[in-house]
């Protein structure tokens, strides 16, 4: 730095002063999201890695095989495992990830290309507004930005100066960015080919796939020791890629067919188990909507030759498809906020188009394109959602800045217009992403309000949650779990007849509402009419056969029945209460003992013993259920 001017120290600086800027801006939001109750209840997929996180900070890996690619919540457990399960802290990570990433792009494009093209690239990258809100969020997308980063850096690294270290760090950078997000596989081989093109040694392409390896093998192994199934990486990948290829795909809709948009992986496995005839290991279970989405793809080739083609429009699209929360609501609780949204792919993807051809004889970007075609596909195979779609911003930042700067160049000398001819690929760059045959908005703002009052009630203040679900049905007609929720809160301060018209309200949006026919049960059987209770838990299950709530309400239900009905000697009214229990909840020891007192009242002494043999099995020291078959075995 000794003997540089001012101008060139502050060049060469540029990469800390826009990584401090990123985070200041990072900051901000985040301090201004803390003012709204989903910040401090994390609710479906940051739910899970919030969940994940306190799993691997208590020292347990959780369920095996992994369900989703474990580096991201390994690295969110230790942040809970040293500052305790702090959702600040959770976010201020996020904020240092997307910092360096800024910092990195800079030195990467000061290295390998000019300081203008550094500076350009960076901060593209850090005013990114859709960046900025996912630095809000307890996702990955964080740390994919990061890896995407740091493994294109090696990669260009290698490309121009290929040694054995910078093989083994270009193949980790890869290795880490799978273990992050499992799409970077798709990668490899477009980083395989060229290195080939560069005539890398045998050697040295062994070492590249070592350290591709290196991060990938013990995360496999594991899956097979601790899972007991060859899973690479995670099981996520078959309900997704069903969700992205069935006959109701939209592509941009995370929507499970024949139950909608509200399912959970119990759905997805119970559906398997339907169609199976058994219940599937997390990695069959995989297996098997993999088979499901390729049969129907190879069944109707033109159909999902246009779900292809509307996939790869919208991924291209300015539209931000939110996955888990209201993108525009949330983005707004900093009001600076949602201008930097111009700033996404309606503005990069037509100047990266300028930037490819202005660019196009460099070898850095080929590269560049093969990286952004291979990962743009393996998005578009699936579903999308905005933060898929994360990883390409830091290229299409870069290939940005080439357009940018050469533009610039071209000005500064004598203008020729047939020298801005590049400038008519932005014309289908605007068309390609402003284009919306679909209609496409975003969704209803009581959509918002709906995940607000959500996160009220998990905090247990429920005026202010019954608030935010009134506001959530002013702006949106047909919102039934609102309903339900509303109906939970009235039911809980004792207002049972306000609880009973929410749910009837929430059965006229949609009839096939089981939370609204489960607690409709509860209210019937607190009223002691046990025959509307039981019609009530058998509409739920009949719609969801799996509905954890309602079969073991109605378990619970047919129990109480049978123990009342023993008291009154009733011993065959018993007996069907007590098999009506156990057919819902067979692992309860107390039913099958019941059901045994019933029995030898009735003298059907067998049967009895094999009902105290089976409670025996499920609770072996249960002693009432030991003392009596002993007695029943001594009887003569």
């Amino acid at each position: 730095m000794q003997g540089q001017t001012g101008a060139q120290r502050l060049i060469h600086s540029g990469g800390w002063l826009l990584a401090i800027l990123a985070f200041a801006l990072r900051l901000a939001y985040i301090l201004a999201a803390k003012s709204n109750p989903t910040f401090w209840a994390p609710a479906v997929d940051p739910l899970w890695y919030d969940e994940a996180a306190m799993l691997f900070a208590g020292g347990s890996l959780g369920e095996l095989p992994f369900f989703r690619a474990p580096l991201y919540p390994a690295l969110l457990g230790a942040v809970y495992y040293f500052f305790g399960h702090s959702l600040l802290a959770a976010r201020i990570l996020s904020a240092l990830l997307q910092s360096t990433a800024v910092w990195a792009l800079f030195r990467m494009s000061y290295r390998h290309f000019s300081p203008l093209t550094a500076w350009i690239s960076a901060g593209l990258l850090a005013l990114s507004g859709m960046a900025i809100y996912f630095s809000g969020e307890i996702l990955s997308t964080s740390l994919e930005l990061l890896i995407s980063v740091c493994a294109l850096w090696a990669t260009l690294h290698v490309l121009s100066n290929p040694t054995r270290i910078s093989s083994v760090l270009c193949g980790l950078s890869w290795g880490i960015a799978i273990i992050t997000r499992p799409n970077f596989l798709v990668i490899l081989p477009v980083v395989l080919f060229f290195l080939w093109r560069k005539r890398q040694k045998f050697s040295r392409l062994l070492i590249w796939a070592f350290g591709v390896l290196l991060p990938i093998l013990p995360v496999t192994l594991t899956n097979i020791i601790g899972g007991g199934e060859v899973v690479l990486l995670a099981t996520q990948g078959g309900v997704n890629f069903w969700i992205g290829n069935n006959p109701q795909a939209t592509g941009m809709h995370s929507s499970l067919p024949s139950v909608g948009t509200n399912w959970t992986m119990q759905d997805a496995e119970e559906i398997a188990a339907s169609e199976t005839g058994r219940h599937l290991r997390p990695g069959e279970l995989s297996d098997f909507y993999y088979g499901k989405a390729f049969h129907f793809i190879a069944a109707h080739p033109w159909l999902e030759a246009r779900l292809l083609l509307r996939k790869t429009l919208l991924f291209l699209n300015r539209f931000e498809i939110s996955n888990n929360k209201h993108l525009s609501y949330f983005m707004a609780l900093s009001p600076w906020l949602p201008p930097l949204r111009y700033l996404g792919f309606g503005f990069l993807i037509p100047f990266a188009l300028v930037g490819m051809w202005v660019t196009r004889r460099k070898e850095e970007t080929k590269f560049l394109l093969g990286f952004l075609l291979f990962y743009s596909a393996s998005v578009i195979l699936f579903f999308l959602a905005a933060r898929f779609r994360m990883p390409i911003v830091p290229a299409l930042c870069l290939l940005t800045a080439f357009a940018i700067e050469w533009l610039w160049q071209t000005f500064r000398n004598h203008l020729n217009l047939r020298q801005l001819s590049p400038l008519l690929l932005l014309i289908p760059g605007i068309i390609v992403t402003q284009i919306n045959p679909w209609q496409l908005r975003e969704s209803p703002e009581g959509w918002a309000h709906y995940m607000e009052g959500n996160a009220y009630m998990h905090l247990g203040e429920p005026d202010k949650a019954e608030a935010a679900f009134h506001s959530a049905l002013n702006d949106v007609v047909c919102l039934p779990l609102a309903h339900v929720n509303l109906g939970v809160i009235a039911y809980r301060r004792g207002d049972i007849a306000e609880a009973e018209k929410q749910y009837r309200l929430a059965l006229a949006d949609d009839s096939l509402c089981v939370k609204a026919w489960n607690n409709l049960g509860i209210i019937y059987e607190s009223r002691g009419d046990t025959l509307q209770a039981i019609l009530a838990y058998r509409r739920a299950l009949k719609i969801r056969p799996y509905a954890e709530d309602a079969r073991m309400n109605l378990a619970g239900l047919y129990f109480r029945q049978g123990t009342r009905a023993l008291r009154e000697n009733r011993d065959a009214q018993a007996v069907r209460s007590f098999r009506g229990s156990i057919e819902l909840a067979p692992d309860r020891a107390a039913a099958h003992y019941n059901l045994a007192v019933a029995l030898g009242r009735l003298g059907q002494q067998q049967e009895a013993i094999r009902a105290l043999e089976t409670a025996l099995t499920i609770e072996p020291t249960f002693t009432p259920a030991r003392q009596l078959i002993q007695q029943m075995r001594t009887k003569p």
